[in-house]
């Protein structure tokens, strides 16, 4: 259960992350089309690398953290779950229901989840990109907020 939910999170993620980086790629696709910035292009080309390793170390950071202590030592739901079993159709319905239930009753985990994505999105995309475009940059640096691109949130179902 907590990987699933993890995959739903980065499929979120990478969902939510889209449009910044086609903008991104196509940004660098009119870069490197410009015959003046021939010079640049193997430079675009590792941009162009780099930017996919940090949308997939962005998705992979988010997610299934949040859930799997609360969710894995939570034995009340998972022995109501599997009562749940044997006790003709319906099986799924019953179950679902008991998990919808323990998700309402711990909505704090969901913004929880929501503010660890937004500091993933900080750390694995613009931290990077903050420190490619400006070399003084330092590693570790705070970020100041005028140069942080926020990360679309969370649409409501």
């Amino acid at each position: 259960m907590p990987h699933l939910i993890g995959t739903g999170a980065a499929q979120d993620a990478l969902l939510r992350s889209r449009d910044f980086f086609t903008r991104l790629s196509g940004f660098l696709n009119t870069l490197k089309a410009n015959p003046e910035l021939a010079l640049a292009h193997r430079t675009l080309e590792q941009l162009e690398r780099s930017a996919q390793q940090w949308r997939t170390a962005f998705a992979d950071a988010v997610g299934i953290e949040v859930y799997r202590a609360p969710l894995t030592q939570d034995t009340t739901l998972w022995l109501n779950c599997a009562s749940e079993w044997g006790g003709g159709s319906g099986f799924n319905y019953r179950v679902s229901s008991h998990l919808k239930k323990w998700f309402d009753d711990h909505s704090e985990l969901k913004d929880k989840l929501e503010k660890l994505t937004l500091k993933m999105w900080e750390e694995k995309v613009i931290g990077p990109l903050a420190r490619l475009t400006n070399e003084t940059a330092a590693e570790t640096a705070e970020l100041p907020a005028a140069r942080v691109l926020p990360f679309p949130t969370k649409r409501p179902a």
